[in-house]
């Protein structure tokens, strides 16, 4: 026989478990303008029953508390492409610099100084005698030097420049897991869901995928490890490996972190995010046009100055170089300058390579003009073609950075409308939601009523 006393406990659990929901209801509603907010749901489930007479009766509802909605699949997908689309931003911004310095603005473009150059050299096989053809040379081979030069100058400058961006983003990486290595403490430390402690965690995770990419790992104590995408441990519990810098030998800065097995440079190992995007901006897109830039200028140099060097100038001189060349690649580029020996001496241009038919020999000026149709460059190309590649190179990686930009912004949005459906709050779900634990209370409220006048009832039969 089930007692008024036992209905009146049913009823106070469910009075107790609408309060509860309509608090939950409450928090949603006080939130819906909260950035990282996840919409709660009450949890509950109904209550043991208690044998009572050879019966089971019903002791009402227990609340669980409230749980958040999230789908952590679509949450680290969301990071991940928020990350990629960080890095290729960063790689944008710093490609339209460098597309800005090899453009053919006013007709100054590296293309259009390696054309003049080798112009000079056919006005001078026209008029091999003539001062102006010469001094035309000089100022070719002059113009074509400050051109490379200065376009290697500031490739150079904006590396230096990402030295920068890497600097700042490597403090906030490291603000940011230090304060996850402290929320994964806190969250160590109680006992029930902290929902609003794993809100914040996931607003930060969300915070360092802007700047780096990462692998997170969901630990049963409801803690997380992170990594790089190359799985370097960043932060590892309630402690953080922090990230360090250092500057190399070549004065870019290198991102270290230390491990069991010590302190070492990551900077490959780092993906994604700004401070990925800074880094293969640095290292790889502008430290391989610069490389090829100096490369293009090393072999065309010396195979200019071969030429020359073996031909007579008009004062019966041989054994010049018309250009200035470093002894290795690396560098070639911004270092070129005209040769000590032919500036500003017209009489120096080797035009000649016979010594007895000065002044009107041109044969050395035919040869220098031929340079342009010949495979002098590494890999045998003539070097109209190895010029074209570095440009079409370049372009290739802008082009391509620039679908990856478009694809990842596009997922970008897609994942977060998705996660907004299921994470986020909708004021007409969250009124419905209301009015059912209004009627759930105001039932319950009855049963409470009704079981109380039942006991007093039975009390007066009993007097």
């Amino acid at each position: 026989m089930v007692s008024p006393t036992n209905t009146l406990f049913v009823a106070q659990s469910a009075i107790r478990a609408s309060q509860a929901g309509i608090h939950t209801v409450g928090q949603n509603i006080s939130n819906v303008n909260t950035p990282g907010y996840h919409r709660r749901e009450l949890r509950q489930t109904t209550a043991n029953p208690r044998l009572e007479r050879g019966h089971y009766v019903g002791q009402g509802v227990d609340i669980i508390g409230a749980q958040r909605i999230i789908d952590s699949n679509i949450n680290e997908r969301r990071r991940t492409s928020i990350s990629g689309s960080e890095a290729a931003t960063v790689r944008s911004e710093v490609m339209l610099r460098a597309e800005g310095i090899f453009g053919d603005l006013e007709g100054l473009g590296v293309t259009q100084a390696v054309d003049r150059l080798f112009a000079s050299f056919d006005y001078l096989a026209g008029q091999p005698e003539s001062s102006l053809a010469r001094s035309q040379v000089l100022q070719a081979a002059e113009g074509f030097s400050r051109s490379v030069s200065s376009r290697a100058h500031d490739l150079r400058l904006i590396r230096e420049d990402l030295n920068g961006v890497v600097n700042d983003q490597v403090d906030t990486v490291n603000q940011i897991l230090g304060e996850l290595a402290s929320l994964n403490g806190k969250i160590r430390s109680v006992n029930a869901p902290p929902n609003d402690l794993l809100d914040r965690r996931e607003a930060l995770l969300d915070e360092l995928s802007e700047h780096i990419q990462t692998k997170v790992i969901f630990n049963a104590d409801e803690t997380v490890d992170v990594m790089s995408e190359e799985s370097f441990p960043l932060v590892m519990g309630d402690r953080v490996n922090a990230l360090q810098t250092s500057v190399n030998a070549l004065g870019l800065v290198d991102v270290l972190g230390t491990d069991g097995g010590g302190t070492h440079v990551i900077s490959g190992r780092i993906t994604g995010g700004t401070l990925g995007g800074a880094l293969q901006a640095r290292d790889v897109d502008i430290a391989n046009t610069l490389a090829d830039l100096d490369q293009f200028v090393f072999d065309l140099a010396n195979a200019v100055n071969t030429v020359h060097a073996g031909g007579f100038g008009l004062d019966g001189v041989t054994g010049r170089n018309l250009f200035n060349v470093s002894a290795v690649v690396p560098g070639a580029a911004e270092a070129l300058t005209l040769d000590a020996a032919v500036a500003g001496n017209t009489d120096a241009v080797a035009a000649a390579t016979n010594l007895a038919l000065l002044p009107g020999d041109n044969t050395n000026a035919l040869a220098l003009s031929d340079v342009r149709t010949q495979g002098v460059m590494t890999g045998g190309v003539e070097p109209g073609e190895f010029l074209a590649n570095i440009l079409s190179d370049f372009g290739d990686r802008v082009y391509q950075n620039n679908l990856e930009m478009e694809s990842r912004g596009f997922e970008v949005r897609n994942l977060t409308e998705l996660k907004e459906s299921i994470s986020g709050v909708s004021l007409d779900e969250e009124m419905m939601t209301l009015l059912r634990y209004r009627e759930a209370f105001t039932a319950a409220t009855q049963v409470a009523k009704t079981a109380d006048e039942m006991l007093m009832s039975i009390l007066n039969i009993k007097r």
